[in-house]
């Protein structure tokens, strides 16, 4: 009786099987995310075996649990559950596109998933006993008496072995670290970096700006460090933030474009940290910085976690419900990442930790609450909560070496209550992101943490509202776009805080805090100390600080002075401006001061040269079509 028990499963395996197989033919010629175009051979022969396995492990489970449902019962048991599952999950998948579905973190996404698993079984149940009563019942019995069950059993078992074993080369190995032996003689306080995206220095409150957008960051300066004229190493997002953690400038890390990743051997100031002991973790709300392009190297806690190992292809409803499920959207993020920082930080209280945290807001669209709105501009017209994106206008520039807003002759323009709606818009999330940032603060305070931690605030980059015709970011390297808002509170805090006026680079700070923390300085770094924060004398002469958007871009500060280098390099453009007098930059003069024009081009050219002399390997091409059609969403790439 046992034995044509399990004959009934070989049946019901080559049942369900055969519906995995339709199945997966169909989702791999239908589903053609544009971000990865059509299929190819490996994709179908990928998704075949996924359908195959998950039609194994149905099977199985239903063996298990219809332990005496006999050999005419359990083949149609069998098809009906696996054809229920196929079309629940290919419906749950575009139903979940719809807009007017809610996200599957949500309780109500919860609830639409939960009735449809419910909808499954039922159908499941009804096709089961649908299949049961048809005269096929009676010829799946007698094939499973002969050899189609027997053969149906090493099916099941060769497909158990290949995807096992393929499961164990492809399953993720933790990352090994070895913690260095002079770490245990040290403090090793937390180290907590807090980053917001697109944050310009000339919209917040402390510096400036009329607007009360920054009350919490206000007070935060004011416990501080603070630096009036630090400048990003570059102007948007990837690069940036790719400098933060390796401490290289763009030159020298390669990271030019939306869909290059991080170098696996490149060492990044997270794992510096792990070899001192530190727990490690980050939480990002940028949807454009994650795993799949590298940035999780290092940290123990990557929050919104990796869609799973197997979903990497994402051609069949399985992996992108699966993906979907454990990746919250970017606009649930915000309001998780406090949440689950503090969540890690009670963790395991006692050990040093090492967080990042990167905010979203004020990054594109720009979609205050009416609370945040109100607080900051009251009576503010409407306004788009979109800039325009360059790569909706690179059509228009005929020249492949300017890839600025200036390379256009007709850059956009929008209405001038048109633009006062969108700042005010930008400001409201300023807003947003300083109430985020002042709750941690607030919480870290609460828990004893915050006054024995050391505590930085900076940006990735900074924001153009037709500043010098261009907009939104990543296509240009002046001040609204490259200088950064940036703090640096010790354990304590710094009562009335302490302004440095001097030129600094992003990049100086981390090398710094790593030599105030009495550790090795980071495998690579490019930045400088600064003086001001280990006690040290400050050089007379202005050092040169570096933003560039290779290899058409570049800025350099020194002193009073920025450079900017637009153009090819065979045919560069040089724009001098006298920021002491003039800082908004609205005045080239470079006619007018021939002599110091040649000084800044050769620090540019030194600079350039001194940073060039270390290049990491190139990175591996980003895969991820739910990353690429985020960056295509955001208008990074086309």
């Amino acid at each position: 009786m046992r034995g044509i028990r399990w004959k009934a499963f070989g049946m019901g395996v080559w049942l369900a099987v055969g519906i995995g197989l339709i199945a997966a033919l169909i989702e791999t010629a239908a589903h053609r995310p544009a971000t990865i175009g059509a299929p190819g051979l490996r994709d179908g022969l990928y998704a075949l075996l996924l359908h195959c396995a998950i039609a194994v492990g149905v099977t199985l489970i239903l063996r298990l649990l219809a332990w005496r449902a006999d050999e005419r019962a359990f083949p149609a048991l069998a098809l009906g559950a696996m054809l229920a599952l196929e079309l629940s999950a290919t419906a749950n998948f575009w139903v979940s596109k719809a807009p007017f579905t809610p996200p599957f973190y949500t309780t109500a996404g919860r609830v639409l998933v939960a009735a449809g698993a419910l909808a499954g079984l039922l159908l499941a149940a009804l096709a089961a006993r649908a299949l049961h009563r048809s005269p096929l019942s009676a010829a799946w019995a007698r094939a499973a008496r002969g050899p189609a069950g027997r053969a149906g059993i090493l099916a099941a078992a060769a497909l158990a072995a290949v995807s096992l074993g393929l499961a164990a080369r492809a399953w993720p190995r933790p990352e090994r670290y070895t913690v260095r032996e002079e770490a245990a003689g040290l403090e090793r306080p937390d180290v907590i970096i807090l980053l917001s995206d697109a944050l310009r220095r000339d919209h917040l409150s402390a510096f400036g700006y009329p607007r009360p957008t920054s009350p919490h960051i206000d007070r935060l300066l004011e416990e501080s460090f603070r630096f009036d004229a630090a400048y990003t190493p570059s102007s948007w997002t990837i690069p940036s933030v790719a400098s933060l953690f390796t401490g290289l400038y763009p030159t020298a890390h390669g990271i030019r474009t939306a869909v290059e990743r991080v170098p696996e051997d490149a060492p990044l100031l997270a794992e510096h940290f792990r070899s001192y002991g530190y727990r490690t973790a980050a939480f990002v709300g940028n949807q454009i910085v994650t795993g799949s392009n590298g940035y999780a190297q290092g940290f123990e806690r990557f929050f919104p976690p990796s869609a799973p190992w197997w979903t990497f292809r994402r051609r069949t409803a399985f992996e992108l419900i699966a993906a979907r499920a454990v990746k919250p959207e970017s606009a649930a993020r915000e309001w998780r990442l406090n949440q689950e920082c503090l969540r890690w930080l009670r963790e395991a209280p006692g050990e040093p930790h090492f967080a990042y945290i990167h905010y979203r807001d004020p990054h594109s669209p720009y979609q205050p609450s009416a609370a945040d709105l109100q607080a900051v501009a009251p009576g503010a017209p409407e306004g788009p909560s979109e800039p325009p994106v360059f790569s909706d206008y690179a059509d228009q520039v005929n020249d492949p070496g300017c890839r600025d807003w200036e390379c256009l002759d007709h850059p956009p323009t929008l209405p001038a209550d048109q633009l006062e709606g969108m700042v005010a818009r930008y400001d409201g999330a300023i807003h947003h992101v300083d109430r985020r940032i002042g709750a941690l603060l607030g919480e870290l305070r609460a828990m004893g943490l915050l006054d024995r931690a050391h505590v930085i605030l900076l940006t990735d980059h900074g924001e153009e509202f037709g500043d010098h015709q261009g907009w939104h970011h990543g296509h240009s390297v002046y001040e609204e776009m490259v200088g950064s808002p940036m703090a640096y509170r010790p354990p304590g805090g710094l009562p009335g805080g302490r302004r440095i006026a001097r030129p600094t680079a992003m990049l100086d700070l981390p090398l710094t805090l790593c030599r105030i923390l009495g550790f090795a300085d980071p495998p690579l770094h490019q930045g400088r100390p600064i003086p001001e924060l280990l006690g040290q004398p400050v050089p007379d002469r202005p050092t040169p600080v570096l933003a560039e958007l290779p290899p058409s871009l570049y800025a350099l500060r020194l002193g009073r002075w920025k450079l900017v280098r637009r153009g090819p390099a065979g045919d560069p453009d040089f724009r001098l401006y006298d920021l002491a007098v003039d800082p908004r930059e609205q005045a080239n003069v470079a006619a007018q001061f021939p002599d110091t024009l040649a000084v800044l081009q050769g620090y540019l050219e030194g600079t350039l040269a001194e940073v060039g002399r270390v290049r990491l390997a190139q990175g591996a091409s980003i895969l991820d079509p739910e990353l690429l059609q985020q960056l295509k969403t955001l208008g990074y790439i086309r």
